[in-house]
């Protein structure tokens, strides 16, 4: 006679089936995040293959480790160019950083795709131009990486820094998408075994907090638009997905820029604090210097851009309300002047947002002058 199996204990075996297959599959997630991290952050194709990044359970990630590959990249209408990316063993676009001996006051580079020089040879970034333009007088490392955010610019001085010990770390802001609902900095801080323990829990964690203290849908969003009737520079009249993207992007997101905004204002205030809290951590000054985009060094682009322009200038100007109210504790370089003089030059890439070679070079000129002015002591220490 065959025996029944008690219902209690057929629950107990679905529930275990379930429990086992969820396991395994959460364990094959983390395997496939630290063999392709960056690959859910990253939602623009735009950027290298997202292979081209190495797990690391202190950042999260970094570039694909001592590596070397050939990234081809859209120059022109009908032009194409490549560049060599070399990476170390820590995963920098930078020397081996193990045997890095310190010769001279250290600057540290920090920062995402402006500060890691994407779409620019090596030599051209502006980290390495700002060591000629100080004239060799200083040393300069860059630990820029793409996507990056000010939560990894925070753990990147936390965890990284230890043994070089800097002298001044300057860190690339680039305001429209370093801009954002940061979860609470006790948050990142008190719970870094989660992101050491597991890629995948230290990635939800941060996009569960950064969603609880979104404000989007209090703000209707823009729908697709028409851009037929607009007026667009000659090398961009064929290239209507990347009109239509771009804009389209700018208008879904304007609740996060909007200075009218009480959740942009928000955000601007939780930037704020992140940015305090790596100046703490750093224990050596830190400039924050912010990176202007395209439209915002123009003093007229097409028609659709100029509410973007407007929603640039905000962010700055709120920023610098935002540090006068809670003590402005915090030093900030402003590219964006120097960059409007300049509006003429070729600063941009055509058809990209990230500067060119001579974008870099500006960028360098006007930190080096900064720092010669702010920092006189700086070029002392170790004579």
């Amino acid at each position: 006679m065959e025996q029944k199996i008690p219902r209690n204990k057929k629950i107990l075996f679905v529930l275990g089936g379930l429990s086992f297959s969820t396991g395994l599959c959460l364990i094959a997630l983390e395997i496939f995040l630290r063999i392709f991290p960056g690959t859910i952050e990253s939602f623009d194709r735009g950027f290298y293959p997202q292979n081209h990044f190495s797990f690391d359970h202190q950042v999260h990630y970094v570039l694909i480790r001592s590596s070397r590959y050939i990234h081809k990249y859209r120059y022109d209408r009908d032009l194409f160019k490549s560049i060599q990316i070399d990476t170390n063993a820590e995963g920098y676009r930078e020397v081996e950083l193990e045997n890095f001996e310190k010769e001279k006051p250290l600057i540290v580079a920090i920062g995402d795709s402006f500060t890691e020089g994407y779409n620019v040879e090596n030599q051209h970034t502006w980290p390495k131009q700002l060591h000629k333009k100080l004239q060799g007088n200083v040393q300069v490392l860059n630990l820029g990486v793409h996507n990056y955010s000010l939560i990894n610019y925070l753990m990147t001085i936390k965890y990284k820094l230890e043994n070089l010990k800097p002298d001044l770390i300057v860190v690339g802001l680039y305001v429209l998408n370093d801009v954002k609902s940061y979860p609470p900095v006790s948050v990142i801080l008190s719970r870094g075994w989660i992101r050491n323990l597991s890629y995948f829990a230290g990635m939800v964690e941060t996009i569960f907090f950064s969603l609880t203290r979104s404000h989007s849908s209090e703000v209707e969003k823009q729908g697709n638009l028409d851009t037929s009737h607009l007026n667009f520079p000659d090398f961009l009249k064929d290239e209507e997905e990347y009109k239509n993207g771009f804009y389209r992007f700018y208008r879904n997101f304007k609740w996060q820029y909007d200075k009218n905004s009480e959740p942009y204002r928000k955000n601007i205030d939780r930037t704020v604090a992140f940015m305090k809290q790596i100046q703490q951590e750093s224990g050596v000054p830190v400039v924050f210097m912010v990176i202007p985009t395209r439209e915002q060094t123009m003093d007229y682009w097409w028609e659709p851009f100029q509410e973007i322009n407007q929603l640039d200038e905000s962010v700055r100007f709120q920023m610098q309300e935002s540090l006068n109210n809670s003590g402005n504790e915090l030093h900030i370089l402003d590219l964006a002047p120097e960059f409007h003089k300049k509006q003429k030059e070729n600063l941009y890439l055509k058809f990209d947002g990230h500067w060119d070679e001579g974008g870099h070079s500006l960028g360098a000129k006007v930190l080096a002058g900064h720092l010669q002015e702010e920092f006189p002591g700086l070029f002392q220490l170790l004579e």
